[in-house]
């Protein structure tokens, strides 16, 4: 049985939990408070503390600052477990030291499986998950073959054995995690974020969870090709891309109705079904407005010639303005295979954005009308407060489409 701190100003909360974590071969010490933690010759017993944090978090932050600098507990995950899904708080409470934190909100088993997850961090990397084909995933998943990889994790295309149904099984990946205890916490808000989502034209999610202490979710699996993909074939034309945009601008609209910035809006992101649908994917950078933003390390994790400038800044909020700014880019992309901001390497790309001027899309897109081409052009506006409404991009593109008459 392994040890863990549970530090809360009630007892409530462990008195319900206690029964299910001894099943799980974790034993809760109880401790008033971090003082009381830290005074306590069976601190050097526990393997990982938990601290309930509802509403004040200086007690949070105080009790990780002073336990990374404890020589013999500087090294314990410190999981912060709360009702708030404030991301700027919970941000403080990560950048202070906390490992992670859970939403009270999850089911048992899944906060059960992020503090396993954590508890066998330490060796858990030592073998490697083998995913072939046929392989069955968490007893449920049967693989038929790897579909994609990104920094964080892999996809696959599986059979749901349960309801026999394909999906897009995404799976945290080993080595990355085993490098970055940040991968787990972005992976988990990414499932978090998408489990309140239920939009047409957003992919939608089937199932998550944890196995072998690696966290996954189900995707609904789309026959098609992204942008990115379709662009490699062939520019896209007008009609093509005023459709794109109007379905996107509905997706912005969503987002902004929940307070949310997608934060990667890039061609690789949407994706054009075979069923002549548009879907937007990936929302592991998804995240509240007007929350703090994160270093810009982790906004670049997406594609650099699609990110806003208040992005690379940083140290401010967040709003829809961003998507837009990267919808813009999005539909300069695809209009002309180019990328209106791009440098030689990741600085001068980045530079660009804050300083550099884009080519008019004109001149690599003589087919574009002014009122479109205009209307992109200040969707890239360095500036968020001279971008435009949505509303007025959806104009845009509907006299856009109405011009064209469904081509060229």
């Amino acid at each position: 049985m392994v040890q863990i701190a549970w530090i809360e100003d009630s007892q409530n909360l462990l008195q319900k939990y206690t029964p299910l974590l001894e099943a799980n071969g974790m034993v809760p010490l109880y401790f008033e408070d971090y003082d009381d933690f830290l005074d306590s010759p069976n601190a050097l017993k526990v393997k990982l503390i938990i601290s309930e944090w509802n509403v004040d978090q200086e007690p949070v932050i105080e009790l990780a600052e002073r336990v990374r600098l404890h020589r013999l507990l500087k090294s314990l995950p410190i999981i912060i477990l709360t009702n708030e899904c404030n991301q700027s708080l919970i941000s403080s409470g990560l950048s202070s030291g906390c490992s992670d934190y859970i939403l009270k909100s999850f089911p048992d088993e899944y906060i059960i499986g992020k503090l396993q997850y954590y508890l066998r961090e330490g060796h858990m990397f030592t073998s490697n998950l083998s995913m072939h084909e046929n392989f069955i995933f968490a007893n449920r998943y049967k693989i038929i073959k790897n579909i994609g990889a990104g920094g964080s994790s892999t996809v696959y295309k599986a059979t749901d054995i349960k309801t026999k149904q394909i999906v897009a099984l995404k799976v945290m990946n080993i080595s990355h995690s085993s490098q970055n205890n940040n991968v787990g916490h972005f992976f988990l808000r990414e499932v978090y974020v998408h489990s309140k989502l239920d939009h047409p034209n957003i992919v939608k999610l089937i199932d998550f969870g944890y196995h072998d202490a690696l966290c996954y979710m189900a995707l609904e699996y789309l026959r098609g090709e992204t942008l990115k993909d379709t662009n490699g074939a062939e520019i896209l034309n007008l009609h093509q891309t005023s459709r794109i945009a109007l379905t996107i601008i509905d997706v912005l609209e969503y987002f902004d109705r929940q307070d949310l910035v997608h934060r990667d809006i890039k061609p690789s992101n949407i994706i054009l079904t075979d069923k002549d649908e548009i879907k937007v994917l990936d929302f592991g950078l998804c995240k509240g407005q007007y929350d703090s933003t994160v270093s810009v390390q982790q906004n670049i994790n997406g594609t650099p010639q699609f990110i806003s400038p208040e992005q690379i800044v940083g140290g401010g909020n967040l709003d829809i303005k961003s998507d837009i700014y990267s919808l813009g880019i999005t539909l300069y992309f695809i209009l002309t295979g180019k990328f209106p901001f791009c440098g030689d390497s990741l600085v001068a790309t980045l530079s660009k954005h804050l300083s550099g001027t884009p080519d008019r899309i004109e001149d690599h897109c003589p087919f574009i009308d002014t009122d479109t081409a205009n209307m992109i052009h200040k969707m890239m506006s360095r500036e968020k407060r001279k971008r435009p409404k949505l509303a007025d991009i959806r104009q845009t593109f509907l006299n856009s489409l109405n011009n064209v008459a469904g081509g060229n």
